[in-house]
């Protein structure tokens, strides 16, 4: 949960093979940081892990997918996660959303939305 991943070799009780910090972790409410949430996954063939980070870049949530070679931890590349649907309800917006793809969706529509830093 504090945007830090860990390699280790399960086969020898060792340190961490490689750590990488992905960012500053969102604090939702006083001693209460959100990170990692999601479970990484990995892609063998091309020794690539991926893994959503929610971190506070410039005082905003974000959602960023990382790409990390398996191996070293070396960070390959990193999207922010976005995303949207038509429809109403709780957190609906009568202006433009934008998509996963980067196009618009009319009102109303639902983003998808990182929870808020802590005040």
């Amino acid at each position: 949960m504090h945007d830090t991943v860990y390699a280790f070799d399960a086969d020898t009780p060792q340190a961490a093979l490689w750590s990488i910090s992905l960012g500053a972790p969102v604090t939702i409410s006083p001693g209460v940081r959100v990170g990692i949430m999601s479970t990484p996954v990995i892609d063998t063939a091309s020794k690539t892990l991926f893994v959503v980070a929610l971190a506070n870049e410039a005082g905003a949530s974000v959602f960023r997918l990382h790409a990390l070679n398996l191996l070293t931890g070396a960070e390959l590349a990193n999207v922010i996660v976005q995303g949207a649907v038509a429809g109403t309800g709780d957190d609906s917006q009568t202006t433009t959303c934008t998509s996963g793809n980067g196009e618009p969706v009319q009102p109303p529509c639902i983003p998808l939305a990182p929870p808020r830093t802590a005040a």
